[in-house]
């Protein structure tokens, strides 16, 4: 069983995983559908990304993440730029889709990196350091280690196992189980030690999936 600490992680890192799996994926000639794709990957990639870090940071009051990922990006206004880039694309409709570059060699067309992005008010601007999208994914996919240590500092990666009684309260906390489904599960004998060890084993191959893209890029 996971703690909620660690399941909203996973959530963040599941969804990164499946945004960077698809970024080479666009292989010309694209059409409109293809380049709504491209925006919804790129757009769900650094949502991800800044989403992790900012529950690492106040949820988990571990500000030292956002300082590892300053360092890796090689300073602050780069972490603004990505920051930034994420509000522009979820909340002011910036599509990064609508400029790009192929990759000869890949076969594939990224993204440019936009010429500048702002912050809300308008009054500053923030630069890129990469010449295309997915060197900037490449760069901020560092932060990956960081994250798994923390949460390893934190102890919140270690499997729980599942009991008799968290799982008679999962069911009857269930909001969505009808009663007579509820009854029916309660009164089911159950295997927790087949179970846990199956569970367990979900929760390792992911540990070792949500935190680690380098199979992707």
């Amino acid at each position: 069983m996971l703690g909620k600490r660690l399941e909203v992680i996973f959530f963040y890192m599941r969804n990164k995983r499946y945004a960077v799996s698809r970024l080479k994926t666009f292989i010309p000639p694209l059409d409109d559908m293809r380049l709504a794709e491209m925006q919804v990957a790129y757009g769900l990639y650094f949502n991800s990304l800044i989403s992790v870090i900012d529950y690492i940071n106040k949820d988990l009051a571990q500000a030292k993440i956002v300082n590892d990922l300053i360092t890796i990006v090689g300073g602050e206004e780069n972490y603004g730029y990505i920051r930034e880039l994420r509000n522009s694309i979820i909340h002011r409709g910036l599509d990064v889709s609508s400029a790009g570059t192929a990759i000869e060699n890949l076969n594939i067309i990224v993204p440019f990196s936009p010429y500048y992005v702002q912050n809300q008010s308008g009054n500053k601007k923030y630069y890129p350091f990469t010449n295309n999208l997915l060197q900037l994914v490449k760069k901020t996919e560092s932060i990956n280690l960081f994250i798994f240590n923390i949460c390893k500092q934190l102890q919140i990666t270690e499997y729980k196992p599942m009991t008799k009684e968290s799982y008679k309260l999962r069911i009857i906390n269930d909001p969505y189980m009808p009663d007579d489904v509820k009854r029916m599960a309660l009164k089911t004998t159950m295997n927790f030690d087949k179970i846990n060890q199956e569970l367990e084993q979900i929760h390792n191959q992911r540990l070792k999936t949500y935190f680690n893209t380098e199979d992707l890029l």
